[in-house]
């Protein structure tokens, strides 16, 4: 479904393309949403290892709430309530993932960004697929 989608659209845009363009293929609205996201997530920055994948996130400490957010700019976007002090909003950015992939902390390790929103994960144990499992559920 996805190459219908971009068959239409020359500009080779995935919202355009799954917006714009999904009443010409016969797609209504809400799946044309649905293929986005999923489209979006092929512009995520996940590179599968022989452990697990490389990521890239961008955190929002002081949220409301711990919610994964969705994409953003390439990186997976998740807003904690913690502050930016001392560790505890990437302690609480590691809490949140584990529990959304059902996986123990320990499996998670921040590679780069310890002090940036921007920051490139370690999860062993994961796929590629496993992220885009969990994007999909978040989405609905």
């Amino acid at each position: 479904m996805p190459s219908a989608a971009f068959i239409c659209c020359p500009c080779r845009d995935a919202l355009h393309a799954s917006l714009l363009c999904a009443p010409l293929i016969g797609l209504h609205k809400t799946h044309a949403m649905r293929l986005y996201k999923t489209l979006n997530f092929l512009n995520m920055d996940v590179v599968a290892t022989k452990s697990g994948v490389i990521m890239s996130v961008r955190t929002q400490p002081g949220s409301s709430k711990n919610r994964i957010i969705g994409e953003y700019g390439g990186r997976l976007k998740l807003a904690v309530t913690a502050a930016p002090e001392k560790g505890k909003a990437n302690k609480a950015v590691i809490e949140l993932l584990a529990q959304a992939l059902r996986i123990c902390e320990s499996s998670i390790q921040i590679v780069s960004g310890e002090s940036s929103r921007n920051k490139r994960l370690m999860i062993e144990g994961v796929s590629p697929d496993d992220i885009q499992s969990l994007l999909n559920v978040q989405s609905q």
